[in-house]
C-alpha cells in the first residue's frame, strides 16, 4: 500500500485507473461483495 500511494503522489499511477466506484464508508461489506462477484452495480 504504501509504494501505491508513493506512485499516486508521485504522479505515476492515476487513482482513477483502479478506483471505479464510491461508496460511503457503511456500503463497505456491499462494495467487497461486488468486488468478489465483479458486478458493475
Amino acid at each position: 500500500m504504501p509504494l501505491l500511494l508513493e506512485h499516486i503522489m508521485n504522479g505515476k499511477l492515476s487513482p482513477q485507473a483502479i478506483i471505479t466506484h464510491h461508496l460511503p464508508l457503511s456500503d463497505a461489506a456491499r462494495g467487497y461483495e461486488m468486488f468478489d462477484k465483479k458486478q458493475e452495480d
